[in-house]
């Protein structure tokens, strides 16, 4: 399965469910607040236009062009809190909803236990569950249309991004740190991981 397919799937996840960056405790709080109302201008500004438009992919544009403001806000002005759960959910989240996202991203995934790091490391999962996606690709491509190995290729697909959630961070809620999209991953598959003990043994 294309990566490209599953994040366009899942960029029609509602923006209003996106995690939100706060000025609390940043090092230059009102810069971030004065810099982010600029970023909430330009995007009501965006999405006035693509209204008049009557364009859901220029408003899916302009909400990923909010994430990568306020994004960019935060490093300038919050840099002592980037390593915090929230920054590194807030840009998890936009990798996963914004098709056109990409790395690098300012400060993420943060490097192994940073002061004031979140307990369970976003990125390093996200980064896992993308190489599942991608080893997948590769192996539905070098099935050469057999069913039996393509069902297996979709089962791996599973079971890493299983294994990223469980095994980097084991002492995490799994709904917080990425159940959902392996639950979507799997129904874009048409793949249910307690389905795939015979093609992985």
């Amino acid at each position: 399965m294309a990566l490209k397919f599953l994040l366009v799937a899942l960029a029609a996840i509602s923006l209003a469910n996106a995690f939100n960056l706060t000025s609390t405790g940043c090092a230059d709080a009102a810069g971030f607040q004065s810099c982010q109302n600029a970023v909430a201008d330009a995007t009501s500004a965006c999405l006035a236009q693509a209204d008049k438009d009557h364009s859901s992919l220029e408003s899916l544009a302009c909400g990923c062009t909010y994430y990568v403001f306020n994004y960019n806000c935060y490093a300038e002005h919050c840099w002592n809190r980037v390593n915090e759960c929230e920054y590194q959910a807030y840009v998890a989240q936009y990798l996963v909803q914004c098709p056109n996202a990409k790395l690098p991203v300012p400060y993420f995934p943060t490097p192994s236990n940073p002061p004031d790091s979140c307990s369970c490391n976003l990125g390093e999962v996200l980064l896992e569950i993308d190489n599942g996606i991608q080893q997948s690709t590769t192996c539905t491509s070098n099935a050469a249309g057999n069913v039996q190995k393509i069902q297996g290729c979709k089962c791996c697909e599973a079971s890493a991004a299983l294994s990223s959630i469980y095994g980097l961070c084991p002492d995490t809620n799994p709904s917080l740190v990425g159940l959902d999209q392996v639950n979507t991953i799997e129904k874009l598959l048409g793949t249910n991981f307690t389905s795939c003990s015979s093609s992985l043994s």
